[in-house]
């Protein structure tokens, strides 16, 4: 059987992106959220294709020429078996979703990343392998030779026991959820409110890959930290509102003195159903705040409310939205803090980093709570998601007396590996300044 050459799959899998991105362009919302997510079906299952052939071929190398693996008939079809697994991983993605998902779908993911963490080793091998040769020739050494089967055989072998390590650690990594506590001087804060709690969730990523029972054990570990404010920074689902309906219910059980609120990430519109994720998630006694603002801890003068003495906290729709053309939806700072009295202190929960860059230029926003980035989650992509975003993870003061925190994510997007920071959730103490 004569297998179609790797580069021949890369042609395929741009060609769809491309005629993806301008079908995004042409057609109606739902329209393009469907074609969209069809061509990333196919143009990832593509690379995974690519990247199975790649690893199959330098594996035979080995399995071939090393009789010191034992039953290296055994071994193959282990192998064979858990990258034809990796295959099945995007199926579940297309797949209607459950309350919690298949355990299939679980073992698959697994598979997927063993396929991403060999491919990258073996990849950063041959590129190693190709520049000090380049590097020998370009000195004069005329003896540099095409690379024999034992030097392959050796790269192999290497790339495997590393693809091994950063399976193991990123599991173990992945495997719990932290509690951080930070304190967070505010500028302006009652000194009445000091001290008052605020646990941070983010990048949830209800769907097939996580479920209700993941969403109860963190609501468990939120209501033992007896906090006084909840808040969602976006990314909660990954699919539409009526098939993680379940999934998403434990979020009534959680005990907060003020309540709940929620921000939309990148991921609802992904689902073509964030207007209902809107209109229905105050049923779980979440608030969602999309280019809204909420005045905590009101007091009371000449028989009127009045927040000179509390808190303002924002909540804005993804920043993504400016470039979706997704109906009405629109990121609005403008909206979301014009009309605040003056010296209040404000909190804004804006899901990706590059909106908290705009938010910190309102006056009085003294502390913006984002996600989105995972801290980098796994090795490829952590070097490209540092640099890509203006903050990464953790807290940060970009001016005198203004903080962003990035959470690192509660759970995990799809691939169950964390190799940089662990799932996490925040608990804040805001310190009067």
């Amino acid at each position: 059987m004569k297998y179609p050459s790797v580069l021949t799959l890369i042609v395929y899998a741009a060609l769809l992106l491309c005629i993806g991105l301008f079908e995004a362009w042409v057609f109606t919302r739902l329209e393009r959220i469907k074609i969209v997510r069809t061509h990333l079906f196919i143009f990832i299952e593509l690379l995974t294709i690519v990247s199975v052939r790649y690893i199959m071929k330098r594996l035979n190398t080995v399995i071939k020429t090393n009789s010191i693996i034992a039953f290296g008939f055994v071994f193959k079809i282990v192998v064979l078996a858990v990258l034809l697994t990796s295959l099945i991983t995007m199926v579940f993605v297309v797949l209607p979703v459950s309350s919690n998902p298949h355990i299939l779908s679980l073992i698959s993911t697994y598979c997927l990343g063993a396929v991403v963490f060999l491919t990258t080793c073996l990849a950063i091998s041959d590129m190693m392998s190709f520049v000090f040769r380049q590097f020998s020739k370009l000195r004069g050494n005329t003896r540099s030779s095409p690379m024999d089967r034992s030097e392959i055989k050796i790269r192999t072998l290497l790339a495997l026991i590393c693809a091994l390590v950063l399976i193991l650690y990123g599991a173990i990594g992945a495997s719990g959820i932290n509690i951080v506590r930070l304190n967070v001087p505010i500028k302006g804060l009652n000194s009445k409110l000091n001290g008052t709690t605020i646990v941070q969730l983010s990048d949830i990523h209800l769907g097939a890959f996580t479920g209700k029972r993941v969403m109860e054990r963190i609501v468990d570990k939120v209501n033992t930290l007896n906090p006084d404010i909840v808040v969602i920074t976006g990314d909660l689902a990954d699919s539409n509102f009526q098939a993680l309906k379940e999934a998403a219910s434990p979020l009534k059980k959680i005990l907060s003195r003020k309540g709940v609120f929620y921000s939309t990430g990148n991921h609802e519109y992904y689902t073509g159903d964030v207007d209902n994720w809107i209109k229905f998630i105050p049923q779980f006694n979440v608030t969602p705040l999309m280019n809204k603002r909420v005045c905590l801890y009101r007091s009371r003068d000449l028989g009127t409310e009045s927040c000179d003495r509390g808190l303002y906290l924002a909540g804005l729709e993804d920043i993504e939205t400016r470039k979706m053309r997704y109906g009405s939806h629109s990121m609005d700072l403008h909206t979301a803090l014009s009309g605040r009295k003056e010296g209040v202190p404000t909190i804004v929960l804006a899901h990706q980093p590059w909106a908290a860059v705009e938010a910190i230029m309102w006056n009085d926003v003294r502390l913006v709570l984002s996600g989105h980035t995972h801290g980098g989650q796994i090795f490829p992509a952590i070097p490209f998601i540092y640099l890509y975003n203006p903050f990464f993870v953790g807290l940060y003061e970009p001016r005198p007396s203004v903080f962003v925190h990035v959470s690192p994510g509660t759970v995990y997007y799809m691939l169950p590996f964390r190799h940089y920071y662990r799932p996490e959730i925040t608990e804040i103490t805001l310190i009067s300044s």
